[in-house]
């Protein structure tokens, strides 16, 4: 659980490097509830390849059927990065087809990645 701007950046760092991401520029903050559609969003300038990750705190998203997990959150919002070149993400408006079948592959690596490092901690 990241309860500080200093645990989250700390995270992100740590996932950007595995995620071979540390070319980008990275800034992680924490959000109200209301003022991101879901759990987390990252905006980014590609050109700049800097992004902004917005981050809901553990106990800000209830929803029983999909508890908020911080870290697959990070790592799902990082991962974006890795696509912010194609079409999915840039032209494809969110309802689209593509864009959603990007956003569950993208869900379910995230998920991936995160189990295997959880599961190599023990």
């Amino acid at each position: 659980m990241y309860d500080t701007i200093a645990d989250i950046t700390t995270a992100c760092k740590e996932w950007q490097s595995i995620l071979l991401l540390t070319d980008w520029e990275v800034v992680c903050i924490f959000v109200e509830k209301d003022s991101i559609p879901g759990m987390a969003q990252i905006e980014y300038v590609r050109a700049k390849k800097q992004a902004l990750l917005k981050l809901l705190r553990e106990g800000d998203y209830i929803n029983e059927n999909f508890p908020h997990d911080q870290e697959k959150s990070l790592v799902h919002e990082l991962l974006h990065l890795h696509f912010a070149w194609t079409d999915a993400f840039t032209s494809k408006p969110k309802d689209s087809e593509l864009y959603l079948q990007m956003e569950v592959a993208i869900d379910s690596v995230a998920r991936a990645l995160v189990r295997t490092k959880q599961k190599n901690s023990c």
